[in-house]
């Protein structure tokens, strides 16, 4: 509750949408919006101009030709009348234009600190085009860093193919988006097919795609694709780039020289989903006393998990009874904490483990499983990684084991938490990156919660 609740503005919170009293109306196509002329001038240079300088005859407002909904100017009526205001996502945009037509600071702010608690990863793009408009600098920071994180899933998101040529600029020119480059591109041409179509132009032919993404092709980062994603990309798109523009890709890409850069950006993304042995972590559950059990291998292992940060999972350790080798199939999967909704699904097929490595004092064996491309997990989600194991390697190993028991919780790097479900089972340890992009002791030193794992 405000410290203004008794003598700020809630002492007009009576007279909100209230008829009693008002002198001015807001006319919508089907709303009529009671308001007072003294209540919102003295807060609003550009409303104390339209009443006491162009105010038409009759104390009536024509909002009818208006981009915003009535709905929206409601919302935006309540920092006139009240301390504690109650915006929504649906009607943010409207709120926010009027505040920043009514030049009205304080409830610009309000807005832009509401979207940024309350942005979601599928509304990150809506976010970022109203930062964009309307100068939320502080909200573009965020959205960007969101952008960066989740740049597999936004960029093939519909919301992406909606937004204008400046959205698309802006966000190509970002350094660090955790995506493969040959995505990038695909996204580019995703994109400049969907305008196409809105312009009644032919998206088959590659000079009309050129003709909309214009000099954004110059920020797809060449330089940070194999020849063989070069070629392809070129190759499926031909006409799309000039003779010189060319030559310049292939210069870029082979390093050719002291080849200067004349159109294209030659910057590789500082940002990476691939193995750095500087932010490397052992995620080992082994409890320092252990108690130990019997266990049988089943057909299917499973192991589920949280994490308080965001951590790049690169692969995990299996334990099992024996030293041979066995075929399995892997599935990770990210489901919605509060809810059994599955967000994303990683498998590999056909994988062997090979049960090469006996560790010290116990009667297992040790595989060790990386994945083809490092994963992000991140907080607010749970992970699966279920393992199948094929019924003939499972009858290969009917002797029971022995196994320790495993910690629920593990604490990594001062401010990484991870919490396991079970006790027991089949995977000892992840292998993780450290997904901060920044120094973990400026982080620390900037940060002081993150010693206690309380920052998220």
């Amino acid at each position: 509750m405000s410290p203004l609740t008794h003598n700020g503005l809630n002492r007009f919170k009576a007279l909100y949408l209230n008829e009693d009293g008002a002198d001015v109306w807001f006319k919508f196509r089907s709303d009529r919006i009671p308001a007072h002329k003294l209540i919102l001038t003295t807060m609003s240079p550009w409303l104390n101009t339209m009443f006491f300088g162009s105010m038409p005859e009759g104390n009536e407002v024509d909002m009818i030709n208006s981009q915003v909904s009535a709905n929206a100017f409601k919302e935006f009526l309540q920092f006139f009348y009240m301390d504690d205001v109650n915006l929504s996502i649906d009607h943010i945009e409207g709120v926010i234009d009027l505040a920043k037509q009514s030049l009205t600071d304080h409830i610009f702010n309000e807005c832009e600190n509401f979207l940024m608690k309350s942005i979601t990863t599928d509304k990150m793009c809506f976010g970022y085009q109203l930062a964009l408009r309307y100068g939320a600098n502080k909200l573009k920071a965020i959205c960007e860093e969101e952008i960066c994180v989740y740049a597999e899933t936004i960029l093939r998101s519909s919301s992406f193919l909606e937004f204008p040529y400046e959205f698309l600029e802006n966000l190509l020119k970002c350094d660090a988006l955790a995506c493969e480059e040959k995505d990038v591109f695909n996204a580019c041409i995703a994109w400049a097919k969907s305008v196409c179509k809105l312009h009644e132009k032919d998206p088959s032919k590659a000079e009309n795609l050129r003709a909309e993404l214009k000099d954004t092709v110059y920020q797809i980062r060449f330089v940070s694709m194999t020849k063989e994603e070069i070629a392809s990309c070129i190759a499926s798109y031909p006409g799309l780039f000039f003779a010189d523009e060319l030559e310049e890709i292939i210069c870029m890409n082979g390093q050719v020289g002291e080849v200067m850069a004349k159109k294209f950006n030659w910057s590789p993304r500082y940002f990476n989903l691939q193995w750095d042995k500087g932010r490397h972590l052992d995620c080992n559950r082994f409890a320092k006393w252990n108690l130990w059990t019997m266990h049988r291998l089943k057909k299917v292992e499973k192991l589920l998990f949280t994490t308080n940060r965001r951590v790049l999972l690169n692969g995990f350790i299996c334990e099992c009874g024996d030293d041979c080798n066995k075929e399995v199939d892997i599935l990770i999967t990210e489901m919605k904490i509060n809810g059994p909704d599955i967000v994303e699904r990683y498998s590999e097929k056909q994988v062997t483990l090979d049960f090469n490595y006996k560790r010290n004092k116990c009667e297992s064996y040790l595989a060790l499983v990386t994945l083809k491309k490092a994963l992000l997990l991140r907080p607010k989600y749970k992970y699966e990684i279920k393992i199948s194991i094929r019924l003939d390697e499972i009858e290969k190993n009917k002797k029971s084991f022995s196994r320790t028991t495993y910690k629920k919780n593990v604490l990594l790097d001062f401010d990484i938490k991870l919490r396991f479900e079970e006790k027991y089972g089949f995977i000892s340890q992840l292998n993780l990156i450290r997904f901060d992009n920044k120094n973990i002791v400026q982080k620390l030193i900037h940060s002081p919660l993150a010693w206690f794992g309380k920052e998220h």
